[in-house]
């Protein structure tokens, strides 16, 4: 290992020593951040110091190192208040908590009444919550021969993380 690299996580283990003996700030209000699919850690770290949710990027990432989570840190749209602990937000991330979006399908609705529910709840555009509903091939994937998935959307309310695809939610719902 390194000189500069003993050296930082000497930093990054005192600063987390001092952190826990001296008490975590409080929490303040949440902040909601998107960590796009195939970010680095670096980028990660990054865009919730960018955010405000951790204050410390060294301590985050000596801290996610010792964990051994550096590397499964999981993607996905987050809100997580600002001035969090690296721990509580190593966790989150690590668990995958995304923001989740509720949408309730009532029941005997067609897939066209469908689509605008949808449309409002996610902001997935009718257009394609139509044809991923209408995908013969996803449909066939539940039932031998289906030509949509029309009879699997059952009427419930769904809870779906914040930026599901049109295709990701019908599965979800055909699913169920």
């Amino acid at each position: 290992m390194s000189v500069l690299r003993r050296g930082a996580w000497a930093v990054g283990l005192a600063t987390l020593g001092t952190t826990v003996a001296c008490g975590a700030p409080q929490p303040g209000p949440a902040e909601q951040v998107t960590i796009p699919a195939g970010s680095s850690f670096a980028a990660m770290t990054d865009s919730l110091a960018a955010h405000g949710i951790i204050e410390q990027r060294t301590v985050f990432r000596v801290l996610a190192r010792l964990r051994r989570l550096d590397r499964k840190l999981k993607a996905g749209v987050y809100e997580l208040p600002r001035g969090s602990s690296a721990w509580s937000v190593i966790t989150a991330l690590q668990q995958g908590r995304h923001v989740l979006l509720r949408v309730t399908i009532p029941e005997g609705l067609t897939l066209e009444e469908m689509a605008p529910i949808v449309d409002e709840a996610l902001r997935i555009p009718r257009d394609s919550f139509l044809v991923a509903a209408r995908d013969a091939a996803a449909a066939q994937l539940f039932v031998a021969g289906a030509m949509t998935v029309a009879g699997l959307l059952l009427p419930e309310t769904y809870l779906v993380p914040q930026g599901i695809s049109a295709r990701q939610l019908v599965t979800h719902m055909a699913d169920k």
